[in-house]
């Protein structure tokens, strides 16, 4: 089985989705399906190689040991499955599919962004809370929609992927914990 450390789990129906680390290893981000979050079975992976350099074929000296791709998000939205994540010194990448079990159209974007998690909310708009240089941000239609729009931004506030999602109607941050406090 997956040491899948940074895992998002995403509930469509009575079924459970979960995007896992791969790191510098490939295939990359696994895919594995759930009926009760107990039992797991694998479906795919988003990518089968990197075709980012010689670091990742390990070609003219380079290396990407310990680096890769790392914190998946994984989203279902209209028909279709998103994984949203970070490759090191390649900014963010996002895999969509119709099916979870492949294929999946890769589309670089670039930029600083990591620990992304995007919510598709019920009135179309699109929001992402993420990590980058800057800390925690938020942003209100993201680069892959119409365009961006910087909300705020929270400093280094977390130290795990943040999470967002919907209850009674309004979009909320979930908190993370932090030296044992619930953070906002």
């Amino acid at each position: 089985m997956y040491d899948l450390r940074s895992h998002i789990v995403e509930r469509t129906g009575e079924d459970f989705y979960l995007a896992g680390t791969t790191m510098h290893c490939t295939p990359g981000v696994v895919i594995l399906h759930s009926k009760d979050l107990v039992n797991w079975e694998f479906l795919s992976y988003c990518f089968d190689r990197f075709n980012m350099g010689d670091e990742f074929r390990l070609e003219n000296g380079k290396e990407a040991y310990g680096q890769g791709i790392w914190a998946p998000c994984i989203r279902y939205h209209d028909g279709k499955f998103y994984v949203f994540s970070n490759i090191n010194g390649h900014g963010m990448q996002v895999f969509i599919a119709e099916n979870p079990a492949g294929p999946w159209e890769h589309i670089n974007m670039g930029g600083n962004i990591y620990d992304l998690s995007v919510l598709f909310d019920d009135d179309g708009k699109i929001y992402a809370v993420y990590k980058s240089a800057n800390g925690l941000s938020f942003l209100l239609e993201t680069p892959w929609a119409k365009g961006t729009i910087f909300i705020k931004s929270m400093g280094s506030t977390t130290s795990s992927v943040p999470t967002m999602r919907r209850w009674d109607g309004c979009s909320v941050p979930v908190p993370t914990v932090r030296k044992g406090r619930m953070r906002r």
